[in-house]
């Protein structure tokens, strides 16, 4: 992608290969060719454009050239939601036709080499109020200033450390209700089914793997993200996927001697005047233009290339939509609304996504459940 952490394994990369061999290095990245405004495919061409890459650009339209295949892989894959990786799919069998058998990403270079944005609360607690205070406006400045305000930001950097750990587990409890609504908010899922296998209880779990204690050093909380559950569940994602394409997944940012090497760094190497991964900016500036060293927000268009496979697999939309009994269970009524629809969905819209995600399930659900089974019967 455009972003920082692919990006600067890709100018590493072409460093390594320049130093033992001539042949160009191939990378694959996912543009739009029709929005010149997009900046993801900006930035991709700049780095492109420093020469020693074969560079594979894709884009959405190309989904057409795999339909066949990509659908096969979404009628065998384990988990449903591995379905929405359609870009990386792609990629993956691209790579394995060109007869390449191993691809490497910048998958979490967030968690490892950077710091939550409510670290300048930890700077504040240990009596850093200058350096708490330049920091939050530096995080602003650098990511938020087109989105939101200032005192929002300051909402999530400052705050939290004016709020005693009872005080904010006595919240947590009172707002559980409301945590619970705003989580299945825009869901596909059934709520009495969401009541039946208790998603109120698996919220909880899930937040207590992020909640070290306001006492909790930055270290501690960067120890905590990276052991948090949602990264093994991201690799094994990947590996899933890739596995079925015949091609091997690594993820160099998330080497254990470089995991343990960020770790070890003081604060101000991992984030500094507001900027996320300090420390691999600086490293890529003499591999990297300037302006994807220094890139600040992000952009995915990952769903661009699901849409437009689903644009041309109406057909499965419409077989999910006669097995309305089969997903009623799971599935909220709205969506199976939509989903019975004669209307057709709008690309790349929420409701295009939550039609999608109940075809898959029902797809998943005749694979392997006793419900899918004994409809059939």
């Amino acid at each position: 992608s455009g972003g920082i952490d692919s990006s600067y394994i890709v100018g590493t990369a072409r460093q390594v290969r320049q130093e033992n061999e001539s042949s160009l290095l191939p990378v694959y990245s996912g543009i739009t060719e029709n929005d010149p405004q997009c900046r993801e495919t900006r930035m991709i061409k700049a780095v492109v454009k420093q020469g020693g890459f074969e560079s594979i650009a894709v884009s959405p339209e190309r989904v057409s050239d795999y339909k066949g295949e990509l659908l096969e892989i979404d009628d065998a894959i384990e988990d449903p939601f591995d379905s929405s990786m359609t870009m990386m799919k792609l990629f993956y069998l691209m790579a394995r036709d060109r007869g390449q058998r191993v691809m490497l990403d910048g998958v979490e270079g967030d968690l490892v080499h950077s710091l939550s944005v409510s670290y300048p609360a930890n700077l504040l607690r240990a009596g850093q109020y200058r350096r708490a205070l330049s920091e939050s406006i530096g995080i602003w400045k650098n990511f938020y200033r087109q989105q939101t305000s200032l005192s929002s930001v300051f909402n999530h950097t400052i705050r939290p450390a004016f709020i005693p750990d009872s005080l904010r587990q006595w919240r947590r409890r009172v707002r559980r209700q409301s945590i619970l609504e705003e989580n299945l908010r825009g869901s596909v899922i059934n709520r009495d089914f969401a009541s039946e296998v208790d998603i109120e209880a698996r919220l909880r779990q899930r937040a207590s793997h992020s909640d070290a204690g306001s006492h909790a050093g930055l270290r501690e909380r960067q120890i905590r993200n990276i052991q948090h559950p949602y990264l093994t569940t991201a690799l094994e994602r990947y590996d899933r996927i890739a596995a079925l394409c015949c091609i091997e997944p690594r993820h160099p940012l998330l080497d254990k001697r470089l995991v343990e090497f960020s770790l070890s760094l003081p604060w101000q190497l991992k984030v500094r005047h507001g900027w996320s991964k300090y420390i691999l900016r600086r490293a890529s500036e003499p591999l990297l233009p300037a302006g994807v060293s220094w890139r600040q927000g992000w952009e995915d268009i990952g769903w661009q290339f699901t849409s437009a496979l689903i644009q041309q697999d109406t057909e499965r939309l419409t077989q999910a939509s006669r097995q309305q009994a089969l997903l009623s269970r799971y599935v909220h009524a709205d969506t199976l609304k939509l989903l019975a629809s004669d209307q057709p969905i709008e690309a790349s819209s929420e409701h295009e996504e939550a039609v999608w995600m109940a075809a898959q399930l029902a797809r998943w659900l005749n694979v392997y459940s006793h419900e899918g089974l004994s409809h059939y019967v």
